[in-house]
């Protein structure tokens, strides 16, 4: 955004143009105000969700690791001479 006079950048609020020193007005300069508010708060956001988003592929990624080592276990529990066997529904003992 550029001042309409000199058409120096406006980088922050402020009352008057910091090329040509014009005076924008209490008004304008309320809303210069609220912009840069805005646009700050935007930029906060697009941090977090930039943040949020690296953290989601990490768990993802370790997940997806972890699932290659409990898929390589599963295998190994198969080959396994000694593998545990499920006892059949109402085989319970009985005492005398």
């Amino acid at each position: 955004m550029n001042c309409a006079l000199c058409g120096s950048d406006i980088a922050k609020p402020g009352r008057h143009c910091s090329g040509c020193g014009s005076d924008f007005g209490k008004e304008l300069q309320e809303k210069l105000s609220f912009y840069f508010s805005w646009k700050e708060e935007l930029r906060r956001l697009n941090e977090l969700q930039n943040s949020l988003f690296a953290g989601i592929a990490n768990v993802s990624e370790k997940i997806r690791r972890y699932e290659v080592v409990l898929q390589r276990d599963l295998e190994r529990m198969k080959a396994s001479p000694t593998r545990v066997t499920k006892k059949k529904a109402g085989a319970k003992n009985k005492r005398r």
